[in-house]
Protein backbone atom coordinates (compact mmCIF):
# COMPACT_ATOMS: atom_id res chain seq x y z
CA UNK A 1 0.00 0.00 0.00
CA UNK A 2 2.89 2.11 0.76
CA UNK A 3 4.38 1.70 -2.84
CA UNK A 4 0.97 2.45 -4.29
CA UNK A 5 0.74 5.94 -1.89
CA UNK A 6 4.79 6.85 -3.40
CA UNK A 7 3.64 6.56 -7.38
CA UNK A 8 0.25 8.38 -6.78
CA UNK A 9 2.20 11.16 -5.11
CA UNK A 10 5.00 11.24 -7.66
CA UNK A 11 2.22 11.00 -10.60
CA UNK A 12 0.53 13.97 -8.89
CA UNK A 13 4.03 15.79 -8.29
CA UNK A 14 5.31 15.10 -11.93
CA UNK A 15 1.94 15.61 -13.30
CA UNK A 16 1.19 19.45 -11.70
CA UNK A 17 3.70 21.18 -13.64
CA UNK A 18 2.46 19.81 -16.99
CA UNK A 19 -1.18 20.80 -15.50
CA UNK A 20 -0.34 24.17 -14.81
CA UNK A 21 1.51 25.14 -17.97
CA UNK A 22 -1.75 23.99 -20.04
CA UNK A 23 -3.82 26.19 -17.41
CA UNK A 24 -1.45 28.68 -18.72
CA UNK A 25 -1.72 28.24 -22.49
CA UNK A 26 -5.82 27.96 -22.35
CA UNK A 27 -5.75 31.18 -20.37
CA UNK A 28 -3.46 33.23 -22.98
CA UNK A 29 -5.12 31.61 -25.64
CA UNK A 30 -9.04 30.95 -24.91
CA UNK A 31 -10.12 30.54 -28.59
CA UNK A 32 -7.59 28.03 -29.82
CA UNK A 33 -8.46 25.76 -26.85
CA UNK A 34 -11.99 26.13 -27.94
CA UNK A 35 -11.29 25.40 -31.30
CA UNK A 36 -9.21 21.93 -30.16
CA UNK A 37 -11.40 20.69 -28.07
CA UNK A 38 -14.09 20.90 -30.58
CA UNK A 39 -12.06 19.23 -33.10
CA UNK A 40 -11.51 16.76 -30.75
CA UNK A 41 -14.41 15.91 -29.91
CA UNK A 42 -15.92 15.97 -33.36
CA UNK A 43 -12.87 13.65 -34.68
CA UNK A 44 -13.80 11.09 -31.64
CA UNK A 45 -17.30 11.04 -32.17
CA UNK A 46 -16.80 9.94 -36.16
CA UNK A 47 -14.16 7.04 -34.41
CA UNK A 48 -16.16 3.76 -34.44
CA UNK A 49 -14.02 3.17 -30.45
CA UNK A 50 -16.95 0.23 -29.77
CA UNK A 51 -15.62 -1.60 -32.55
CA UNK A 52 -12.07 -0.79 -32.44
CA UNK A 53 -12.16 -1.57 -28.29
CA UNK A 54 -14.15 -5.79 -29.45
CA UNK A 55 -11.24 -6.01 -32.24
CA UNK A 56 -9.09 -5.17 -29.37
CA UNK A 57 -10.01 -7.53 -27.05
CA UNK A 58 -10.59 -10.23 -29.56
CA UNK A 59 -7.11 -9.77 -30.87
CA UNK A 60 -5.75 -9.89 -26.97
CA UNK A 61 -7.62 -13.06 -26.28
CA UNK A 62 -6.81 -14.82 -29.59
CA UNK A 63 -3.15 -14.52 -28.47
CA UNK A 64 -3.36 -15.26 -25.29
CA UNK A 65 -4.73 -19.02 -25.41
CA UNK A 66 -1.28 -19.97 -27.47
CA UNK A 67 0.79 -18.07 -24.78
CA UNK A 68 -1.04 -20.08 -22.41
CA UNK A 69 -0.33 -23.32 -23.71
CA UNK A 70 2.90 -22.37 -24.48
CA UNK A 71 3.37 -21.37 -20.67
CA UNK A 72 2.01 -24.47 -19.47
CA UNK A 73 3.97 -26.66 -21.45
CA UNK A 74 7.24 -24.51 -20.21
CA UNK A 75 6.15 -24.93 -16.64
CA UNK A 76 5.58 -28.70 -17.45
CA UNK A 77 8.60 -29.33 -18.82
CA UNK A 78 10.53 -27.26 -15.91
CA UNK A 79 8.69 -29.21 -13.12
CA UNK A 80 9.42 -32.57 -14.68
CA UNK A 81 13.20 -31.94 -14.61
CA UNK A 82 13.70 -31.47 -18.17
CA UNK A 83 15.86 -29.14 -19.68
CA UNK A 84 18.01 -28.74 -23.23
CA UNK A 85 17.12 -32.01 -24.21
CA UNK A 86 18.52 -34.11 -20.92
CA UNK A 87 16.64 -34.71 -18.06
CA UNK A 88 18.56 -33.04 -14.83
CA UNK A 89 19.00 -35.40 -11.96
Amino acid sequence: MACFRRTLWSMVKNGSPILNELNEQIRREPMKAVVLAFGGGFFLCLLPLGKLLSVLVKITFLLLKPALVILGVVKLLEYSGFACGTRQE
